[in-house]
């Protein structure tokens, strides 16, 4: 037959919970004292800590009479705009400091999903890429996923993927944007949701803590590019609503049709599946891109496609002259035009 706690011995217990540990109350009153405790506190209010007395009510309710709501929204639209401020996020930007590029075409190489510290990452082909990068003065944007987790989480999965402690990742990373910030090479980041585990456990992401002098956003950047003749407004998403198995762009056909029927390009990422799209709309020749990934094999790429994902970072050449785009696929191409147009 159960026990029927009376009021005087729950709070009794209450009593003994202050010094003494579960573990010896359940050699007292059993292994199921906690689950009795959560019903005993359901029953009796007079355990539950947030009750207050009658006074300390009153005394409230006249604190509220006094307090000026609009004071509190005031206080609170002042601590947004600090927030703000410290963060550093900018999803809508203008970079002007090339409006004088002697050049007539801007190089600008769009990449993602990095993924440094992961098992299946081509670290090899990485290396290339960015000796390539820093060896052709190429401007990159990159929108997302440039780590694979700063912290171990809770869950076995990153931990059992992951080739570089949070650490080495974190070091490499800073390092790495470090040298490309020396070169002039990084024109902004994109922070995908990689990027943002360690906001979603502490807070702050590493990037708040380092002045990296140039717009670093959250998953979504709005960019206007300007040179002297002309302007370009490009869209970055690292992780775009709308998905198809039929259509890898329709996520960025949303994007345009909906929010950004201006934008000149619009840029994808996440999904590890390449994709480009040229097409006229809106009275004009607009771009949609998926980029790929270093991450050539994993088990998320298994659980979705039947074959390994593809490295694929398209250049684009802007045009400092007059508003023209050419994209170049290949890096071999790549020196061969460049030296043609400066001629």
């Amino acid at each position: 037959m159960k026990k029927r706690w009376t009021l005087e011995e729950a709070l009794k217990l209450k009593e003994e919970k202050k010094y003494k540990s579960w573990q010896e109350l359940e050699q007292i009153y059993g292994k199921n004292i906690r689950r009795t405790y959560r019903r005993l506190k359901k029953r009796y209010p007079e355990l539950n800590d947030d009750i207050t007395s009658d006074s300390e009510i009153e005394e409230l309710k006249v604190g509220l009479r006094k307090a000026d709501w609009r004071k509190i929204l005031s206080q609170g639209q002042m601590n947004a705009e600090l927030n703000k401020e410290i963060s550093g996020i900018k999803n809508e930007f203008v970079i002007d400091k090339y409006k004088d590029y002697p050049h007539p075409y801007f190089p600008v190489m769009f990449t993602a999903d990095w993924h440094i510290g992961n098992t299946w990452t081509d670290y090899k082909a990485f290396l290339q890429f960015m000796e390539f990068i820093i060896a052709n003065q190429i401007k990159l944007s990159v929108v997302g996923d440039m780590i694979d987790n700063f912290i171990l989480d809770n869950l076995k999965f990153p931990m059992l993927n992951t080739s570089l402690t949070p650490r080495q990742q974190k070091i490499a990373l800073l390092n790495l944007l470090d040298e490309l910030l020396r070169n002039d090479c990084l024109l902004n980041l994109c922070l995908g949701n990689h990027d943002l585990r360690s906001e979603r456990a502490i807070g702050e992401t590493i990037f708040s803590f380092f002045d990296l002098k140039v717009p670093v956003s959250h998953n979504r950047a709005v960019m206007e590019l300007k040179f002297n003749n002309v302007s370009y407004k490009i869209l970055e998403v690292h992780k775009a609503l709308g998905y198809s198995i039929y259509n890898k762009l329709h996520a960025g056909q949303r994007e345009l049709r909906w929010h950004h029927p201006d934008a000149d390009v619009i840029v994808l990422a996440h999904r590890h599946t390449p994709a480009i799209l040229h097409d006229y709309n809106f009275r004009k020749w607009q771009w949609i891109v998926m980029v790929g990934t270093f991450q050539k094999h994993s088990e998320y790429i298994y659980d979705y496609w039947d074959k390994a994902a593809t490295i694929y970072n398209p250049i684009f050449l802007f045009g400092t002259k007059e508003k023209k785009i050419k994209l170049v696929e290949y890096f071999e191409d790549f020196e061969k035009i460049m030296e043609k147009e400066r001629k």
